[in-house]
């Protein structure tokens, strides 16, 4: 419980950390809630309905919903937001926390994929922090901070017309190592659009359509091929990772909740190696990279499957990129020559995750017999 709370506490002071980010309101702007009434249907009034229940889900001072189902009726149309009614969310959220499963920052990100783009404007850096800090939370997981972030980078793309950072995000790790090497490509709207086909695989072998529309997606552009290589490159390629530098920006008010002792739940260092929303991504790339039959690429797919494979660290049962593994050991069933079962044999010695060892093994069996 202690742990619990001391987090509580420390993310409470980095959401407060990047209330600088927030754009000013309107001249002559007032706080949208409470109001005295407001229409009893119609726009408006879900406009004003989801304010109030976003002030009293953060706050406790006022009645707040049960829960996010009544949000998504609220909105589940386009609703009249204004552009300060995205500062005053964001101004509540930085100032208190992101809530019980992400909660907190279900209504700003509504707003920033509703709100008119011109209307935008100056919103980038704070949707980012918020991105990110989604990702650092622990109480948001799974399918509920896929949805969060992908509200937000949505956002982001609509802002900025940049196609691949909100897919390949982050100051620090795999995401900028890959932009890096993608460059000028990553301008590209079709080689966006197979990236954005990667992270539609849902598990680890790709039906027949979606096999189809990733060839066709893939002859659409002539830089498709060398992308996904390049990104795969930049995910085997771990120790030129970057790093992030500590925020040298001062901080806008002093962290109200000042600690003694280290935050028993610290941050999460480059080891962890991989963010689930990459590793759903590298999965994609690999089956749409094994739609090149050269030796080349079953080299590099089987390089990929000894990396994703592998521990996180020394000891440790969890690979470093499961979902990315798991695709990359199908793909080289099938694939000619003797890479296939060499890299089956060494991954099936050096992996210590069940799941990925239970999945080398059905490989191995179904290796035709001149590859064994």
């Amino acid at each position: 419980m202690t742990k619990k709370l001391s987090y509580r506490l420390g993310m409470m002071g980095r959401m407060s950390g990047w209330l600088h980010l927030v754009p000013e309101m309107s001249s002559g702007a007032v706080d949208p809630v409470p109001v005295e009434s407001w229409p009893p249907q119609g726009p408006q009034h879900q406009r004003l309905t989801a304010l109030y229940w976003h002030a009293g889900l953060l706050t406790d001072q006022r009645p707040a919903y049960h829960g996010t189902a009544e949000l998504y009726a609220l909105t589940a149309e386009s609703v009249p937001w204004h552009r300060d009614d995205l500062v005053w969310a964001l101004q509540v959220l930085a100032r208190q926390r992101i809530g019980v499963y992400g909660a907190g920052c279900e209504l700003p990100g509504v707003i920033a994929s509703q709100l008119p783009v011109e209307q935008l404007g100056g919103f980038e850096p704070v949707l980012w922090a918020v991105h990110d800090a989604i990702l650092d939370d622990r109480e948001v997981f799974g399918a509920k901070r896929r949805e969060l972030v992908g509200r937000l980078r949505t956002a982001i793309r609509r802002l900025s017309g940049d196609l691949v950072t909100p897919l390949l995000f982050g100051r620090e790790g795999f995401g900028p190592a890959a932009r890096r090497l993608l460059g000028d490509r990553g301008t590209d709207p079709a080689t966006s659009e197979v990236l954005e086909h990667a992270v539609t695989l849902t598990r680890p072998v790709p039906s027949k359509a979606w096999l189809r529309r990733a060839a066709a997606l893939r002859a659409a552009s002539p830089m498709a091929a060398s992308a996904v290589r390049d990104v795969l490159a930049a995910f085997l390629d771990h120790d030129s990772w970057p790093r992030e530098e500590p925020d040298p920006r001062p901080r806008e008010e002093p962290d109200p909740w000042p600690r003694e002792e280290p935050d028993p739940w610290p941050r999460e260092e480059p080891d962890i190696w991989l963010r689930e929303e990459h590793d759903v991504l590298v999965r994609g790339l690999c089956w749409i990279h094994a739609l090149d039959g050269s030796p080349e690429a079953t080299v590099l797919l089987g390089r990929v499957a000894e990396v994703a494979g592998a521990p996180r660290r020394p000891g440790a049962n969890e690979p470093k990129a499961g979902r990315a593994a798991a695709a990359a050991v199908e793909t080289l069933v099938d694939r000619p020559g003797a890479v296939p079962a060499d890299v089956l044999t060494r991954l099936a010695l050096s992996t210590q995750s069940k799941p990925v060892q239970n999945r080398v093994q059905q490989a191995l069996k179904r290796l035709p017999a001149t590859h064994s």
